[in-house]
């Protein structure tokens, strides 16, 4: 077993997930996951999540094709999330990117 130092980082461990969220990994202050749900679907359960926690959506929101990206801050933490789905897949993509 390997245990990390006590403060050493990584990625904000109270980011909400999709509730049928699976395949999780974390990699210092990266967070990917799949889910079933629709992109727009995951947009929206950001959004709310996000706003209710104390996040603010940024201007610099992206849609296209089968991506989008949304940036959001709080305090001095930024959080940029990357939705992804494959026409061929039922699978979402989301990885969460926290950065001070």
């Amino acid at each position: 077993t390997i245990t990390p130092p006590e403060n050493c980082g990584g990625a904000a461990s109270d980011l909400p997930m999709m509730p049928d969220a699976k395949s999780k990994s974390v990699f210092g202050d990266v967070i990917t996951y799949q889910t079933a749900s629709e992109i727009e679907d995951v947009v929206e359960f950001y959004k709310k999540e996000l706003s209710a926690a104390g996040w603010e959506e940024e201007d610099d929101a992206a849609t296209f094709g089968g991506m989008s990206i949304l940036v959001f801050t709080k305090g001095d933490q930024s959080l940029q999330l990357n939705i992804t789905r494959d026409d061929g897949d039922d699978v979402t993509t989301v990885m969460l990117t926290v950065s001070e």
